[in-house]
């Protein structure tokens, strides 16, 4: 048997067994996807540097206790100074030359929104 046979095979069980035909879906496609909106899939939540962002929602969404995005997460580099000088005892000089070398990223806002 072929390979393109094999393949035409395979693909008729797994219909079979999934119950559909669904395509694979870009990530483009997913947030024009009928099926994603109506689950309320994809949310769009403020960043206080970026603005708007749209991103994953809470899965699975249950009807008791839905769950919530409470934010976006910290911003690169918002714990460094915690992690690095506080925990790990790197002092203020070494933490700016890691900085400034690249090699640790400063954070993307100054702080102001209670996250860093």
């Amino acid at each position: 048997m072929d390979r393109a046979t094999r393949l035409r095979r395979g693909r008729a069980r797994l219909r079979g067994a999934v119950g559909g035909d669904r395509p694979v879906l870009s990530i483009a496609d997913i947030f024009e996807d009928p099926q994603f909106l109506a689950r309320e899939t994809i949310t769009t939540i403020q960043h206080p540097v970026l603005g708007p962002l749209k991103m994953q929602n809470v899965i699975p969404r249950l009807t008791a206790t839905p769950g919530r995005i409470r934010s976006c997460g910290p911003d690169l580099g918002a714990h460094n100074d915690e992690v690095l000088g506080g925990q790990l005892g790197y002092g203020e000089r070494e933490l700016a030359e890691l900085a400034a070398a690249g090699v640790i990223a400063p954070p993307l806002s100054d702080g102001a929104d209670g996250r860093s």
